[in-house]
C-alpha cells in the first residue's frame, strides 16, 4: 500500500491549523482546518492514543496552553484535549522518553526576563539507549545538551559556545561513526555542522 505524506499548517493569526492531503507527487490539496487555539506556532503529529491514526499537538503561544487533537484517520481530529501552562510554548517534540510504550511530550516556553529556548530537538547522544535534548540558549549564543536517563528526568548537561544566535538546527550521523551529530543554522544564510567526538 502506498503511503502519501500530508501537510498541517499553523495559521498563527488566524487561530486555525490547516490540513493538506497528499497526492505522492508533490501536490497537495487543502481538505480543512481546525481551530487549535490562540496563537498556534509548533505543530507535531504522532499516534498518542495507539489507534494507528495521526493524532497532533499544537503549541498555543498567546493562550499558554497546548491542544492535542486526535485524528480518526481521514484527515479530520476530534477531541480536542488543552493542557495549561502557567507560560508560554514556543517549540514542541514528541517520542517515548521514559521506555513505557506510550507517546510522551515536551515543550519549551518563553518568559518576560528569562533565557528563550526556541530550538530543540531530540536525540540519543551519548548511545546509551535513552533519549537527550539539545537546546539553543538564544540570548547566549550557545546550546546546551541534557542527557537523560530514561526517567522522565534529565541529569547531566553540557554547555557549547557558537558565538552567535542560532536560528535551526538538524540531528543526523555525518560521518558515519555512529554517533549523534547536529548541524545548525546561525544567520539564515550559513550553517555549521558539530561532530560528535567525545559525548
Amino acid at each position: 500500500m502506498i503511503k502519501n505524506f500530508d501537510l498541517l499548517v499553523a495559521i498563527a493569526d488566524a487561530n486555525l491549523v490547516n490540513v493538506f492531503l497528499g497526492y505522492g507527487n508533490e501536490t497537495f490539496v487543502q481538505m480543512n482546518s481546525f481551530v487549535a487555539g490562540i496563537l498556534s506556532f509548533a505543530i507535531v503529529s504522532v499516534d498518542f492514543n495507539h489507534d494507528n491514526h495521526s493524532d497532533v499537538a499544537v503549541a498555543n503561544y498567546a493562550g499558554q496552553a497546548v491542544t492535542v487533537h486526535m485524528g480518526i484517520g481521514n484527515g479530520t481530529f476530534l477531541n480536542r484535549r488543552t493542557y495549561i501552562s502557567s507560560s508560554s510554548p514556543a517549540a514542541l517534540a514528541t517520542d517515548d522518553f521514559n521506555h513505557d510504550q506510550h507517546i510522551d511530550w515536551i515543550a519549551t516556553y518563553c518568559e518576560n526576563n528569562s533565557i528563550s529556548v526556541l530550538l530543540f530537538a531530540v536525540g540519543d547522544f551519548n548511545r546509551d539507549n535513552h533519549l537527550d535534548i539539545i537546546f539553543s540558549l538564544f540570548e547566549l549564543d550557545c546550546f546546551n545538551i541534557m542527557f537523560g536517563d530514561g526517567s522522565d528526568a534529565m541529569l547531566e548537561s553540557r554547555l557549547f559556545d557558537i558565538n552567535q544566535q542560532p536560528c535551526g538546527i538538524a540531528l543526523y550521523d555525518f560521518n558515519d561513526d555512529n554517533r549523534l551529530d547536529f548541524v545548525r543554522a546561525h544567520n539564515f544564510m550559513d550553517a555549521s555542522v558539530h561532530l560528535n567526538t567525545c559525548l
